[in-house]
């Protein structure tokens, strides 16, 4: 079996699975009340390896993109 991509050859592989992986800013949100009704959400982000594309379009850090 050959990966042509990346030029690899495995001759007693019977399959093969590649996984596609990006490296993106994900959004967390936490609700805080501090009392009175005095409520307000806190946004923190981290860099995560997604199989998933996570869209950065609605993130309340407009600075961060995603591909």
């Amino acid at each position: 079996m050959e990966d042509k991509t990346f030029k690899l050859k495995f001759p007693n592989a019977v399959k093969m699975h590649r996984t596609v992986e990006m490296f993106q800013w994900k959004e967390n949100s936490t609700v805080h009340n501090s009392g009175e009704s005095n409520e307000y959400t806190e946004f923190t982000y981290v860099k995560e390896w997604s199989t998933e594309i996570i869209n950065s379009n609605q993130f309340d850090d407009t600075r961060l993109k995603n591909p």
